[in-house]
């Protein structure tokens, strides 16, 4: 009877996982930790004709990451964020602003907070 060989180290044989399977598992995880992603969907409205004041997004937002007890971070970050993610920028005569996001009133989002 013939033997087959083993390899010399078995414990050093490594699996390589399917690429598409890695990149998903990537992407899922950093999406539970995209918070201000969470926050816009949540929180936020997002339209073609929505406009809000950007201290009243950034006082809206400053709670949520709290839960987590990750750092709000700076209105200059904030309003980097928002940026990031194609809001537009603007300003008014009293105000600075961002168009295509809006917050959603206080009974709808208000039982985002209290999860």
């Amino acid at each position: 009877m013939e033997r087959i060989p083993r390899p010399p180290y078995p414990h050093r044989i490594f699996i390589r996982p399917r690429a598409d399977i890695l990149k998903e598992a990537t992407a899922a995880y950093f999406d539970d930790l995209d918070f201000f992603g969470q926050w816009i969907e949540e929180c936020c409205e997002t339209g073609p004709r929505l406009t809000c004041r950007t201290a009243s997004l950034f006082d809206s937002w400053k709670t949520f990451p709290e839960r987590s007890s990750e750092p709000a971070g700076s209105t200059k970050t904030f309003s980097a964020n928002l940026s990031k993610r194609e809001f537009m920028p603007g300003r008014t005569k009293y105000a600075r602003q961002f168009s295509g996001i809006s917050i959603k009133k206080p009974d709808e989002w208000q039982d985002a907070y209290d999860r």
